[in-house]
């Protein structure tokens, strides 16, 4: 049975996970010309995939063996991880743009755009953060998230331009 129009419809509306898959490869061509653009292009691509990833394998991997899924998910999320990072730095050749997309992940702002792009409500309070900046708090509001985020691209776009990109 074919795919119909209104299948693929489905799947481009329902969220924002195409548009931001759209975003990151344009981002990717204008990278060749424009290093920072590379920045864009790490941060949507690695977000759409996982959340992509988080749906496809935390919904439907069997939960017969505890942990299987989350598992499953965390190498195929560390494992997009690098592979986007080594594609950034061998169409930018900068590492300060790694570094850029880096700062962004690791102060929240990837998971920021992954409730922005699945059109999820914020949770109140994030108790699941403790591998970013959050390292030393159990829990963090979502207030403190965005700020921390908004800080971390200032951070990463501070980078960009005192290191010379």
């Amino acid at each position: 049975m074919g795919t119909t129009a209104s299948a693929y419809k489905q799947v481009i509306t329902k969220d924002y996970t195409v548009l931001c898959l759209a975003v990151g490869m344009l981002s990717l061509i204008g990278a060749f010309f424009w290093q920072p653009l590379g920045v864009i292009f790490w941060v949507c691509v690695f977000t759409a995939f996982d959340h992509l990833l988080f749906l496809d394998v935390l919904t439907k991997v069997p939960k017969e063996i505890p942990h299987v899924p989350e598992a499953a998910y965390r190498i195929a999320q560390g494992s997009i991880h690098i592979l986007m990072l080594v594609v950034t730095y061998l169409v930018t050749h900068s590492w300060q743009v790694c570094l850029a997309t880096q700062i962004i992940w690791w102060t929240l702002g990837c998971d920021v755009l992954y409730y922005i792009i699945g059109k999820h409500e914020f949770d109140q309070t994030w108790t699941w953060v403790r591998w970013s900046v959050w390292f030393f708090k159990k829990e963090v509001s979502n207030v403190l998230v965005i700020i921390g985020s908004i800080i971390g691209v200032i951070t990463a776009i501070l980078v960009l331009v005192f290191f010379g990109v």
